[in-house]
Order: structure tokens, then C-alpha cells, then sequence
């Protein structure tokens, strides 16, 4: 992943995540993430019980978004990106409560569990040096 993708995703904290429900219908929530830049990984922490966390348990493909938090318009910058949620086997090596609550102690009050995105696709548009820029992440298909 380059040097200005990894950067940007560190330097802010909300995605926009979309997730697809039983009859392939669109839903988008928001949420606070950590990012484990060596894994290429997103942690999100939500209530077991929202609708969201439902429609992961059913369907782990997601699409989403991150956008700085002050936007200046003549200077965009933004992520679009493509991911899956992780299952419970695949992350005995990484534990996404610790790594979550490092970045976010005081989620420790909020009962809730923490999600973990596998990003599979970024593509990053930065127009504050140059109109239209574009930077493309894939992730390897040949490391599993």
C-alpha cells in the first residue's frame, strides 16, 4: 500500500460503510476506526444487537468511504474502498478488542463488539497538489 494511502487513513477516524441485506438492498452507517496499517485492516466497534452488525453476520462484502473531517473543496482528498469482514478463525493471530481499544480507550464503557474489515481495494482521489490525482491499492490475491 502506498506512503499517501496508509497516511491519510491514519490521519482520520470515521468511514462511511456500506452493507447489503438479504434482498441485495443497500445499508450505509458510520463508524469510528482503528487502522492496523502491516494487515492492511479496519476495527470498528458496534452494538451486537444494530441492524448493521446483522447484515455482516449475513453478508461480509462491504463498500465504504473515509473523508477527512474538515473538507476543503478546492483541495479534496478521499478514500473509496472495498473490503470483507473477517471471521473469527482468521483473526486468533490479531486481536481486534486490544488493538481497537488502544487507539480508543474509552470504548471500553460501551458495551459492543469490534468488527474487523479486511480492505481488499482503495482507491484514493487527491486533488490538493494537482486536480484528479489518483492512487490504486489491490490487495495481493496470492497471499492466501
Amino acid at each position: 500500500m502506498e506512503k499517501g494511502i496508509k497516511d491519510f487513513i491514519k490521519a482520520n477516524r470515521i468511514a462511511s460503510i456500506s452493507c447489503i441485506d438479504a434482498e441485495n438492498k443497500p445499508y450505509c452507517f458510520h463508524c469510528f476506526y482503528a487502522f492496523d496499517e502491516k494487515n492492511q485492516l479496519l476495527f470498528f466497534k458496534s452494538s451486537i444487537s444494530s441492524l448493521h452488525s446483522k447484515l455482516l453476520t449475513e453478508n461480509s462484502n462491504i463498500a465504504g468511504s473515509i473523508l477527512p473531517e474538515k473538507h476543503d473543496f478546492l483541495a479534496l482528498k478521499g478514500i473509496q474502498l472495498t473490503g470483507r469482514v473477517l471471521n473469527e478463525p482468521y483473526l486468533m493471530q490479531i486481536n481486534p478488542e486490544v488493538f481497537y481499544h488502544k487507539v480508543f480507550p474509552l470504548a471500553l464503557a460501551k458495551p459492543g463488539k469490534v468488527w474487523c474489515i479486511e480492505l481488499l481495494k482503495v482507491k484514493m482521489s487527491d486533488n490538493t497538489n494537482f486536480f484528479g490525482k489518483k492512487l490504486h491499492w489491490e490487495r495481493d490475491a496470492t497471499r492466501y
